[in-house]
C-alpha cells in the first residue's frame, strides 16, 4: 500500500473509532462527551480490543516472523478508562459553544503522562540503557 492510501486509511480509522465515543450522536453531528467528568470505573463498559488493534497486532506478529525487532505497546484499553480526558467543550477561551467535540486528542494531565510512564517502564523492562548506547555511538 502506498503512503497516500495508508494515510487515508489512518484518517478513516480515526473517524470510525471516534464515532462510538459520544452520546447523542457522532463527534461531528451533535455528539458530545462534555458530561464525562470522571474516569470510567467499570472495566466491562469498555471494549476489550478495537478491531484496528487486532489488525496491527497481526501485522506485528508477521513482521516478527521475518526477523524484525518490533513491539506493540498497546495503550488503547488503559486510555479508554479516561473518557474524561478529552478537551471537549473545555478548550481555548473563545471556542464556540457548538464546536464539535474533539475526542481524537487526550489533553488532560494523566493520560499522556500514563503513556510516557508505560513506555519508560517498557524500555526499562527490556534492559534498555540509553547511556551505554550513546557511548557506543560516540566511538
Amino acid at each position: 500500500m502506498g503512503v497516500k492510501e495508508a494515510f487515508g486509511r489512518t484518517l478513516q480509522t480515526t473517524y470510525d473509532i471516534n464515532e462510538v465515543d459520544h452520546s447523542n450522536g457522532t463527534w461531528d453531528n451533535g455528539g458530545s462527551c462534555h458530561t464525562d467528568t470522571a474516569p470510567e470505573t467499570k472495566p466491562g463498559a469498555l471494549e476489550l480490543e478495537a478491531w484496528n488493534n487486532e489488525v496491527i497486532s497481526n501485522m506485528i506478529e508477521e513482521m516478527k516472523g521475518y526477523g524484525r525487532r518490533v513491539r506493540l505497546l498497546n495503550i488503547t484499553y488503559s486510555t479508554g478508562f479516561r473518557k474524561d480526558g478529552h478537551p471537549s467543550s473545555h478548550r481555548e477561551p473563545g471556542t464556540p459553544a457548538d464546536a464539535p467535540q474533539d475526542c481524537s486528542h487526550w489533553c488532560l494531565p494523566g493520560v499522556p503522562d500514563l503513556w510516557n510512564e508505560l513506555l519508560y517502564a517498557h524500555l526499562l523492562s527490556m534492559d534498555y540503557d540509553i547511556k551505554r548506547k550513546f557511548d557506543t555511538w560516540k566511538q
